[in-house]
Parts: C-alpha cells; sequence; structure tokens
C-alpha cells in the first residue's frame, strides 16, 4: 500500500496482522485483526525488519500529544534494566 503520513503506528500494525494468514477468508482475517490472533507472527516480523518494538503516549498523554510514553520491546532479552524505583539493579 502507499504511504499515508495521518497512518498511526496502530493501523500498522492493524494491517499487518490482517494480512498475516492469506487462506482465512475477509471475515475471519477481520474478527482476528487486533484480536492477537496474529499479534506474535506480526511483532516477529517487524522485529526481523530490524523494528524492536512501539512506544505509544499513555493514557493521560494520548489526548495532549505530547508527555510521557510507554514502551513495548518484542524480545525482552533486548533490554538492560539498569534502575528499578529509582535504584541501581546489578
Amino acid at each position: 500500500p502507499d504511504y499515508d503520513a495521518n497512518e498511526t503506528g496502530q493501523d500498522t500494525y492493524q494491517y499487518i496482522t490482517s494480512t498475516m494468514d492469506k487462506g482465512d477468508d475477509f471475515n475471519a482475517r477481520f474478527h482476528k485483526r487486533g484480536t492477537g490472533a496474529y499479534a506474535k507472527e506480526a511483532s516477529e516480523k517487524l522485529d526481523e525488519l530490524g523494528i524492536p518494538g512501539i512506544k505509544y503516549f499513555d493514557s493521560t498523554s494520548r489526548d495532549l500529544g505530547e508527555g510521557t510514553r510507554n514502551f513495548v520491546v518484542f524480545k525482552p532479552e533486548d533490554l538492560k534494566i539498569l534502575k528499578r524505583n529509582e535504584e541501581k539493579v546489578n
């Protein structure tokens, strides 16, 4: 598909999950989309393409379009925890 500057990351992720299994009929794909049926496969594909995770505004920042964010990393082994509750972790 063509690039759409107004498309969100969620739109892209849902598009990927909706096209994971071409063997399903449209209604089956539609009902699976966004439910996690293909979430693992979509995350693995994005990771293969060099996209290790996603970030998005948290619930209090979302409407403002600025503020703090949440991060989802597809592979936990890609993370190294440095601090927990502002205390260094060994």
